[in-house]
């Protein structure tokens, strides 16, 4: 019989062989599980909420129930019976990366989003409409007629003369 170990960060590996076994191996520490993250979207606009899916599954991969989730700046919760749990985290106000660090128990997982700025419809941000014809009873000079007759009575007046003519133009 021989009795081979090999140890590395965090593990352990043995391997026997001889007896009529071909080999068994064993993981020490055994893994606990799987964590993972899945955005509702990967590209998400700046100011606003992106929404994770975090699933948890043991190493047998059954769900695993009852795990305390958390993201970092954002929401925390419990994973359910399907090892599900709903969380949502803030996008930020720069366009660009993302990387959204979940804590599930003693699980560590990532997933990165692509933080867009909002496009601007350009049918739908406009400015108003003034129009193209004349104003009302105005003629064509865009200055309502009294406005005229005033301003030249008053210039008649300082002026000194007696008499002021008013010429209209024909339509």
């Amino acid at each position: 019989m021989r009795l081979r170990v090999m140890v590395g960060a965090g593990f352990a590996l043995a391997t026997v062989a001889g007896m009529g076994w071909s080999s068994v191996a064993a993981q020490y520490p055994a893994p606990l599980g799987v964590c993972t993250v899945t955005p509702s979207s990967t590209n998400v606009q700046t100011n606003s909420t992106a929404t994770l899916t975090v699933t948890t599954l043991l190493a047998d991969g059954k769900p695993a129930a009852a795990v305390p989730v958390s993201v970092a700046g954002g929401t925390s919760g419990v994973t359910g019976a399907d090892g599900k749990a709903t969380l949502s985290v803030p996008a930020g106000t720069s366009p660009g990366a993302l990387v959204v660090n979940v804590t599930a128990g003693v699980l560590q997982c990532a997933s990165t989003l692509s933080v867009v700025a909002p496009r601007v419809n350009p049918d739908v941000i406009k400015p108003p409409d003034t129009g193209t014809g004349v104003l009302a009873d105005t003629g064509d000079s865009g200055v309502h007629e009294g406005l005229l007759v005033a301003a030249a009575a008053a210039a008649a007046a300082v002026a000194g003369a007696g008499t002021l003519a008013v010429a209209r133009r024909r339509r």
